[in-house]
């Protein structure tokens, strides 16, 4: 078994058999799908066991309790009972393109030092039906070691955050550094993304082989609403998170200057002084212009 791809899903069945059926037209074939029911109190569950019924590579889990316990634990339950050798993520309201898992193989292929493979997603507006692919900045392209893209990419945001339905990695090194943390509602797949990068090699492909969909009820659209158990303001999320990765990245690596210092500005940002939030504050946004103007510049006469 190559691929476990890991679904965790919570009253979505508007979009679940798309979301199942979009892991079915993979060009790649050697996957399972483990379908994790996070306490649904509508057709989802039914909906999953119905293509589990017609197809073996399918699975269907739920928490021994029958209830609720978040994307990261539901996430985590099914990678404790996969199969295979590589991870890939779908949350029940998203897609893959059908190129999806061949594309990471490829990679994994072309690097063979990388445990880690991610890529760009494209964001469909479900009201609009306006789409916009990510822009993964210079780090696209490139294997690289760690942990460059945690400094790179979770602190100073050369490129943008990877979407979960565009990584996969090793089953192993997501068992070795503990999976999702779990106390997070925002933020928690990106304290995987951390452990990962922050230890092993990460390759970065420009490819764009899944969707995220925006609507009302998807994560990001509920946290601009402040309707997430135990909500928290985006800004409070974002101090809780760069706490974590600071003490995390104390107790498991070496130290690193550069990063150290750039998760230290950002960490000022907080700081209780007016001052010194002020002037970080400029400072990071005038670092993140600067980045990106050399960026686009790059890119325009790499394109000559």
């Amino acid at each position: 078994m190559q691929f476990s791809i890991i679904m965790p899903v919570l009253d979505q069945e508007r979009y679940l058999a798309e979301a199942i059926g979009s892991v079915q037209a993979q060009t790649f074939d050697d996957w399972e799908l483990l379908v994790v029911d996070d306490g649904s109190t509508d057709a989802s569950l039914a909906i999953a066991q119905r293509f589990a019924r017609d197809d073996p590579r399918i699975r269907v889990l739920r928490h021994p309790d029958g209830g609720r316990h978040g994307a990261a634990a539901s996430r985590n339950f099914a990678i404790r009972q996969a199969r295979g050798r590589w991870l890939a993520f779908l949350d029940g309201d998203d897609l893959f393109l059908p190129r999806h898992l061949a594309t990471h193989v490829a990679a994994f292929a072309a690097w063979p030092q990388a445990r880690c493979i991610y890529g760009a997603t494209r964001w469909l507006d479900e009201a609009s039906g306006a789409t916009r692919d990510e822009d993964l900045g210079p780090v696209a392209g490139h294997c690289h070691a760690p942990p460059d893209l945690v400094r790179r990419i979770i602190v100073n945001h050369e490129g943008e955050v990877p979407c979960t339905n565009m990584v996969t990695m090793e089953r192993a090194i997501a068992l070795e550094v503990g999976g999702f943390e779990e106390a997070f509602n925002l933020f928690e797949d990106q304290t995987l993304w951390v452990k990962v990068f922050a230890r092993h090699p990460v390759g970065v492909i420009a490819d764009c082989c899944a969707i995220y969909r925006q609507h009302p009820r998807s994560t990001s659209a509920r946290s601009e609403r402040g309707d997430l158990p135990g909500y928290v303001s985006p800004q409070e999320a974002s101090r809780q998170f760069l706490c974590w990765m600071r003490d995390w990245l104390d107790q498991h690596t070496a130290p690193d200057a550069a990063l150290d210092g750039a998760l230290g500005l950002w960490l000022d940002r907080f700081d209780a002084r007016a001052t010194v939030r002020l002037k970080a504050r400029l400072r990071v946004r005038a670092a993140m212009v600067g980045r990106r103007l050399r960026w686009r510049i790059a890119r325009r006469f790499s394109r000559r």
